[in-house]
């Protein structure tokens, strides 16, 4: 005996170009000669015109029509405003994402940038989380020889912080505040005012060790005075007391 059976429609797309994409929804899976199916803009796109019925035709495609204009909806809400963190979030729309950043001075706590996506379900709202940022650590400081300072810790060296470098003993009291801060497009700790400098308060012979300019530098070449400090090297101790006849 002779079997007949419906033919079945192919995807909506045999309906035009018009019904490509991922704007659309539609109830027309299954369909047969003769069925009709209604194609409309899905969860997070809007249109201004209604669903679009379609009928399965005996070749196996869906009739000629135009879809549904669909357009996705912007997210608006979840938008970073966070003290360090820049973004590309502004003017995304479903299914869209973007990718929260940290600013210069600051820098991630624990990992690395995260993206946030447009709700697909049309929330208007952005789904995700932006990684904590605080901020960023200027580099170990130096100083002058005879110094010392607060600003070695972590905590002091924070952008937006300040610290203290100050004189040792030995040397003309001295001290100097610095700030960590951003500077053009570098982090750096600086003096807010001069830098600090230390000036000894007794006479040292260079590293290299006690030679005849050394002597000279410490007017100990003078005829009334003798002394053994030739040949000695930084921290060793010398004699200095007047020549014979004086």
């Amino acid at each position: 005996s002779l079997t007949c059976s419906l033919v079945p429609c192919a995807n909506i797309s045999s309906a035009g170009e018009s019904f490509l994409g991922n704007s659309l929804v539609h109830n027309c899976d299954g369909a047969r000669f003769g069925d009709e199916c209604s194609v409309g803009c899905a969860p997070g796109y809007s249109s201004t015109s209604s669903a679009v019925t379609l009928k399965c035709t005996a070749s196996g495609a869906f009739e000629k029509k135009v879809a549904p204009t669909c357009t996705a909806q912007p997210c608006t809400i979840g938008i970073p405003n966070l003290l360090g963190v820049t973004h590309d979030c502004l003017g995304k729309t479903t299914g869209q994402s973007c990718t929260p950043n940290v600013t210069l001075g600051y820098e991630f706590v624990t990992g690395t940038a995260k993206n946030l996506v447009c709700d697909s379900l049309g929330s208007g709202s952005f789904v995700g989380t932006v990684s904590d940022v605080e901020p960023s650590r200027c580099p170990t400081p130096s100083f002058v020889t005879g110094a010392e300072s607060s600003c070695s810790s972590g905590g002091d060296r924070m952008v937006g912080t300040t610290c203290w470098a100050f004189c040792i003993a030995n040397y003309v009291p001295n001290v100097k505040q610095y700030e960590c801060a951003v500077r053009g497009t570098t982090i750096s700790l600086a003096a807010m005012t001069d830098a600090l400098t230390c000036t000894a308060t007794r006479r040292r012979l260079e590293d290299a060790g006690c030679n005849t300019s050394a002597a000279d530098a410490a007017n100990l070449t003078q005829r009334h005075l003798r002394h053994t400090c030739l040949g000695k090297s930084h921290t060793q101790k010398c004699v200095v007391e007047c020549n014979v006849g004086y």
